[in-house]
């Protein structure tokens, strides 16, 4: 009786393969948490720094928090990874939810996941126009068949269908991207 165990060189090669996911998995999750950290790092960093004294030609100095926000912004956007938060340069449509409900104007909240936006612009007044037209969009599911996506079915609605906590497009011919009150040309209500 043979009480040594042997272990053979097709499981030696697999505990090898399991080794290495192990070690691969270990070794992404630590570069993960230490850039996680390093990022937290410099925004709690960049939180304490003094103001930013910035010289521009032919205007006084002026010291400000915008100053070196602005200058690190730049240098984000122009970055291979700030393609991703960079703003086209014409909106025409913005999405939100309604916030507030006047006799005319509707107050919409956005949502926003790009950290480069202007605060100041995440709530937009909605003047409804005399040409301002109204859709509902509708899901329609086909509870039959699950491989199929979601369809919405578009039909007309009025201002009176706009409830606070709907959400809801405002869209515009005009670029809107910078303006906080505007008459959309059609509102959609998406729920």
């Amino acid at each position: 009786m043979i009480l040594q165990s042997e272990v053979s060189t097709e499981n030696k090669h697999i505990l090898r393969k399991i080794f290495l996911v192990i070690f691969i998995l270990l070794i992404g999750g630590a570069i993960g948490a230490a850039v996680n950290s390093y990022f937290s790092l410099l925004s709690s960093v960049a939180k304490c720094l003094p103001p930013v004294t910035v010289k521009e030609e032919g205007k006084n100095t002026k010291e400000s928090y915008q100053a070196g926000f602005d200058a690190a912004r730049k240098l984000v956007e122009e970055s291979s990874i700030g393609q991703v938060f960079r703003s086209p340069d014409e909106i025409h449509a913005v999405a939100g939810t309604v916030m507030e409900i006047s006799e005319n104007k509707i107050l919409i909240r956005l949502n926003s996941s790009n950290p480069f936006d202007d605060p100041k612009l995440l709530d937009r007044t909605i003047v409804i126009g005399e040409n301002t037209t109204f859709i509902a969009a509708l899901p329609s599911i086909d509870l039959k068949n699950e491989k199929v996506p979601i369809t919405y079915t578009k039909k007309e609605a009025t201002a009176s269908d706009i409830k606070i906590g709907s959400y809801i497009a405002a869209v515009a011919d005009d670029n809107i991207k910078t303006i906080k009150e505007f008459t959309p040309d059609q509102i959609q209500i998406l729920k």
